[in-house]
């Protein structure tokens, strides 16, 4: 089911969706300049806590904080802070009115030769695209073999 941009979103999704925000000149926050919400919460250890370092340990504490932010009716982005704090690293999620946005990062040492170069990103965001929208249609009760086209 496709949605309009509208009151049946989150305010933080709306915001996402305006171009307007995309790439603003001086951003508060790293997550504002790389996600393109303004108003987010974010969860980090103090220096003195160890760093989040694995995949399970986040997941499974952005799990348990979005089910807690869920009984709430809270719609803002939440984030927490994985590895060093100096890494700037983070994962995190907006959930409300039946939609989910997940955001992610990786860290690559050295940039592979097919992403560095427009046609490489534009054939990872399509399998991206792909893999939701095969998703869709096996969840709406289309046939493998359906085509969406627009």
């Amino acid at each position: 089911m496709w949605f309009a941009i509208d009151q049946d979103w989150p305010d933080a999704m709306v915001h996402m969706m305006d171009s307007s925000s995309d790439f603003p000149p001086r951003a508060h926050h790293h997550i504002s300049r790389w996600y393109g919400v303004d108003q987010f919460i974010l969860i980090s250890p103090d220096e003195k806590s160890h760093a989040i370092s694995s995949e399970a340990q986040s997941k499974l504490l952005l799990s348990s904080i979005s089910l807690a932010v869920a009984n709430t009716g809270c719609t803002l982005p939440i984030f927490i802070q994985i590895q060093k704090n100096w890494c700037h690293m983070f994962s995190g999620q907006c959930e409300g009115y039946g939609l989910r946005t997940c955001f992610e990062m990786i860290h690559l040492r050295h940039i592979p030769p097919h992403f560095s170069h427009l046609s490489g990103l534009l054939n990872l965001f399509r399998s991206k695209l792909t893999n939701i929208l095969s998703k869709t249609l096996e969840c709406g009760g289309l046939t493998s073999g359906s085509t969406l086209i627009w």
